[in-house]
């Protein structure tokens, strides 16, 4: 179901002008990747993630909509992507090339770690953006979210 998904986003992207000139559309994918945990800061805001190191990464940082499937289900499910700045990745090498993932309508106890994603990452939605409090933070994640899902009303999952 995956790789025919892929097939109709390149039609889908190759054919639309429905985005907004700020928008880049281009389909970036990666197959297999293994959710890792990571320090779960996010996740107790309320905001969980999946932390992945796709190989190849070579996205400028940033949030991105697309699409990811889960190990084992059969379903393509609404993602959030985030690329950390350097900055933002601190100094750890464990967090360089490092794809937060933010599955939409996951139930906040599924449990991921120890299994594989892919997806595509179909739309840039914002560069980075500084905060300097927590409800900053929710806020712009609240504002990503909603940018992030009408970007995606163009691409039919049926």
């Amino acid at each position: 179901m995956f790789k025919t998904f892929l097939f109709s986003v390149s039609v889908l992207v190759s054919m639309s002008a429905t985005f907004a000139s700020d928008q880049e559309i281009f389909p970036y994918q990666f197959d297999q990747a293994l959710v890792c945990k990571g320090k779960q800061q996010v996740r107790e805001l309320g905001l969980p993630t999946a932390n992945i190191y796709p190989p190849d990464l070579n996205l400028s940082s940033g949030s991105y909509a697309g699409f990811v499937s889960i190990e084992g289900e059969s379903s393509l499910r609404k993602a959030l992507f985030y690329v950390p700045s350097n900055t933002e990745a601190g100094l750890d090498s464990d967090r360089l090339n490092l794809l937060e993932v933010h599955i939409i309508d996951l139930d906040f106890e599924t449990d991921l770690y120890d299994r594989k994603i892919e997806g595509t990452i179909l739309i840039h939605i914002s560069d980075p953006v500084p905060w300097t409090t927590v409800e900053d933070m929710k806020e712009k994640f609240r504002v990503e979210k909603i940018a992030c899902l009408k970007a995606l009303e163009a691409f039919s999952l049926d």
